[in-house]
């Protein structure tokens, strides 16, 4: 079944702009419209080096800061539980 999901960036996440029930750790495919326009790609061998800066400059800002994930918490009986699976 395909519903659509209304939501807004507040720059950390995405919130719904009306309530959704959903299950803790539902997955969810993401497809997004952008009123903005994109920042060229990087790989692009006709920019300079001064706009693929620009580039990046203009987008470095939107990015969103993740912690650290200790070398403990990746542990596999940590991730998948203490069954071995």
């Amino acid at each position: 079944m395909t519903r659509t999901l209304t939501a807004r960036f507040d720059g950390h996440a995405l919130i719904p702009e009306e309530p959704e029930d959903l299950p803790i750790g539902t997955s969810l495919q993401l497809t997004y419209n952008s009123d903005s326009e994109r920042p060229p790609v990087l790989s692009d061998p006709n920019l300079s080096i001064d706009e693929k800066l620009a580039s990046l400059r203009e987008w470095f800002p939107m990015a969103v800061r993740v912690g650290t994930v200790s070398d403990e918490s990746l542990r596999r009986e940590n991730l998948y539980g203490d069954d071995g699976r």
